[in-house]
């Protein structure tokens, strides 16, 4: 019976973490702004809207406001953690992006920090990203 639960156990665990299920952590409202070279980049305000695999995305750069819905999928298994975005442009078009993230504090963080390929072409890009002084990374705040 010990080894019945025991196995129950380990392939409910590789499950979740073989990025079956959206990260619940990222689930909310997270707000900020785009970073590169130890530098925020001047009048960019960005908002992700992570609910459980769907994504509503809102930028501000200046006076022009883009406003994206879309997917992601996550796989916490890697480190750091990869997300995988695909993008709705319009009925017929979506545009795929390769990201990797991690908060502040592994288990209960409320700052996000979060970069994202340039193309859809692009691997994920390289851990280093995630640091504002190289960047472009996005640091974002749990609303």
């Amino acid at each position: 019976m010990k080894k019945i639960f025991f196995l129950t156990a380990l392939i409910f665990s590789l499950v979740h973490l073989s990025g079956c299920n959206p990260d619940s952590r990222l689930n909310g409202v997270w707000e900020g702004s785009q970073w590169e070279n130890g530098k925020e980049i001047e009048n960019t305000l960005v908002t992700f809207e992570f609910n459980n695999g769907s994504l509503k995305i809102s930028q501000n750069v200046g006076a022009i406001s883009i406003n994206l819905q879309g997917s992601y999928v996550t796989y916490i298994e890697k480190f750091p953690n990869q997300i995988f975005f695909t993008i709705n442009l319009t009925n017929d078009t979506a545009i795929i992006r390769k990201g990797i993230y991690r908060f502040n504090l592994p288990m209960f963080g409320k700052t996000l920090y979060l970069s994202v390929s340039q193309s859809d072409e692009e691997d994920y890009p390289p851990k280093e990203r995630l640091n504002p002084d190289v960047g472009p990374v996005y640091i974002l705040k749990k609303k």
